[in-house]
């Protein structure tokens, strides 16, 4: 049942059993080689269309190779990076996976209150983050340092826009 974001069996005795059921929403569409994909909050594939649906979030992000949507999978964009391509990564060079960082974007955009205005997201190169705020403002965010500010400074932004243009 992909349109069931979380489902929870309790047992009260003597003989009752709760069930809590949180139905899944339709917030992302991303493009893939066959079509759209439509996506819940938490990424999971809720169903695919050939033409792009209306009234969700953009997702541009690198999909694999082989991807074949199945509803109820989770996506997992992936991240390409040639340096470490083979390679154990370090300490160092470690860097967070596209997931992580669109996570992160995402709770952030939410603790500013900007989600709802968010009409795409940009994650295909994590060193060029960008979103579209009402499909006239876009954001470049550069890499995934310090999100948490370049975001809050987007939204003090986006707000002064909003009401400069509203005089």
């Amino acid at each position: 049942f992909p349109y069931l974001d979380n489902v929870q069996v309790d047992i009260q005795l003597p003989g009752t059993v709760v069930i809590k059921v949180r139905p899944a929403t339709e917030r992302f569409t991303c493009m893939y080689s066959g079509g759209w994909v439509i996506l819940s909050d938490s990424l999971k594939i809720l169903r695919s269309d050939i033409s792009q649906p209306d009234g969700l979030t953009v997702l541009s992000c690198t999909l694999q190779q082989d991807f074949s949507p199945e509803p109820g999978q989770i996506l997992v964009p992936v991240t390409y990076n040639s340096l470490l391509e083979g390679e154990e990564a370090s300490m160092e060079t470690a860097q967070a996976t596209a997931s992580q960082v669109l996570m992160e974007m995402l709770e952030e955009m939410d603790a500013e209150g900007l989600t709802d205005g968010v009409t795409a997201l940009d994650i295909k190169d994590l060193s060029n983050l960008s979103f579209t705020y009402q499909n006239r403002i876009q954001v470049q965010l550069g890499n995934s340092n310090r999100l948490d500010y370049k975001i809050r400074l987007a939204s003090v932004a986006i707000l002064a826009l909003t009401v400069v243009s509203q005089l």
